[in-house]
């Protein structure tokens, strides 16, 4: 994981969520330039938590007493379960405490990304990344390997 790894999206997912952001503005009255800042603001912040920053630990827990750090952001990619739905918050890591959603990796081990399903070589390519959001889980492999030939 890097900080490529935060403007990694589905084409799919880009055009819901910019879709549903336009319909989001006249509702929650903010006009387009605010929208603008925002999303000039977030993306820093999503690059930093993806990034392999490594502060000593001393400064990541005064840190994340506030903001998500990468260490903290980081576990939410782990493919532990219990993992994988926490660390949520973008800014202000109070926000997963409050929720119960807040984790940290105590023991020292590193996180072990991704999904088990997703593991092989074939869900990197570009076929396997395209179909993995539409196709049925017991159908990908199939389409894939069809694809390939």
């Amino acid at each position: 994981m890097d900080a490529t790894t935060a403007i990694r999206f589905h084409i799919g997912e880009i055009l819901i969520s910019s879709a549903l952001r336009l319909a989001l503005i006249p509702l929650l009255g903010i006009t387009v330039n605010q929208l603008l800042v925002y999303e000039m603001l977030l993306l820093p912040v999503i690059l930093f938590h993806h990034s392999n920053v490594r502060f000593p630990e001393w400064l990541d827990a005064l840190l994340r007493l506030v903001i998500v750090t990468p260490a903290v952001h980081r576990v939410h990619h782990s493919r532990f379960w219990m993992e994988t739905n926490s660390n949520y918050s973008s800014v202000f890591s109070f926000w997963d405490r409050i929720a119960g959603t807040f984790r940290l990796r105590r023991d020292g081990r590193p996180v072990n990304f991704g999904l088990d399903e997703y593991e092989g070589e074939e869900w990197q390519r570009i076929t396997g990344m395209l179909v993995t959001p539409f196709a049925p889980v017991e159908r990908r492999r199939e389409i894939i390997l069809r694809s390939q030939s």
